[in-house]
């Protein structure tokens, strides 16, 4: 389970306990989101896989019809073009439709949460003791840079005796 679809379960059961109408609005929008979101994802993998059979289809025609690269006008490979072509669009279509709904859910999700913690702090009242966050000191870093000088060792003089 992703986290989004996680996020979205627990806010469907704490938006059950608001008696506001408002928040019966939400948990509609919420489940009405979801069914949006699984819809989209099904359109997508039709699609995806629509693509990748023109893609096949057109690999097989190349291998299987003779004159396929001097005579593009075979129906089936006008077919496949076509089709392959559409189903490219509709590809980049629905991906620009699932980021558009992302963005409207973190938002629906956003709402809920606000929703469910004015219930809260009209039910429960402010908190008492508020628990400090915790913080983050600057730490300020210097990056030194060191440079070490390697020095080859000198060449000791050999002998010639010993060398032959």
């Amino acid at each position: 389970m992703s986290d989004h679809l996680k996020e979205s379960a627990f806010l469907k059961s704490l938006v059950v306990y608001a008696d506001l109408d408002e928040c019966r609005q939400l948990q509609e929008r919420l489940a009405r989101t979801d069914s949006d979101a699984r819809c989209l994802h099904r359109a997508l993998r039709i699609v995806g896989v629509l693509a990748m059979l023109c893609a096949a289809g057109l690999g097989y025609s190349s291998v299987l019809l003779d004159d396929f690269f001097r005579n593009k006008a075979h129906p089936l490979t006008q077919f496949f073009l076509a089709l392959g072509a559409t189903s490219v669009i509709a590809l980049v279509f629905f991906l620009g439709q699932q980021f558009w709904h992302r963005a409207a859910v973190r938002r629906l999700h956003g709402e809920c949460r606000r929703r469910i913690l004015s219930v809260v702090h009209s039910r429960l009242g402010s908190p008492v003791n508020s628990c400090p966050q915790p913080g983050f000191e600057e730490v300020d870093l210097k990056i030194v840079a060191m440079r070490r000088t390697i020095r080859a060792p000198e060449p000791a003089e050999v002998p010639l005796s010993k060398i032959s």
